[in-house]
């Protein structure tokens, strides 16, 4: 009887781990660069920055908003995930996020391969930005998506 108690915990361990190379590998936020940005656009991939400052008034710079849950949902919906760090930026780095009517970071916006950018703030409900991340994944046909920016 133990034998077999045993034998189901470990089936139950092992069965609710997520394989190594996820958290490795695709959970993995790479370097922003515009290039890099225009690439993925080229190659039709959704694409989510996470626009960070060292200097930003929080605990953490990033807000929460790389958070697992968050990449994990972000990876299984497909998007690159890439990270902006602006803590040595000038005014220039900023436009993009002005543009999108961001006035600090960290933001987190999401590019989908069609439609508008939906953006979020610091501080950001993470199951707010869950359920943004599964609409756009609802809407792989090309139909405008879209929960509003935070």
């Amino acid at each position: 009887m133990t034998g077999g108690l045993l034998a189901m915990a470990s089936m139950l361990f092992w069965c609710n781990q997520e394989p190594a190379t996820r958290d490795a590998e695709s959970m993995q936020w790479s370097v922003y660069s515009r290039a890099a940005f225009e690439r993925t656009e080229l190659e039709e991939k959704p694409v989510a920055v996470l626009y960070f400052a060292n200097w930003a008034l929080s605990a953490d710079p990033k807000g929460g908003l790389s958070a697992p849950v968050i990449s994990h949902s972000l990876v299984d919906a497909g998007f690159v995930l890439m990270s902006a760090d602006l803590t040595d930026s000038d005014a220039n780095d900023f436009e993009e996020l002005k543009r999108l009517g961001f006035k600090s970071v960290p933001a987190l916006v999401l590019y989908p391969r069609t439609g508008l950018p939906v953006g979020f703030s610091g501080g950001a409900s993470v199951s707010s930005i869950v359920d943004a991340i599964e609409e756009f994944g609802r809407y792989e046909d090309g139909q405008p998506s879209g929960p509003a920016m935070e």
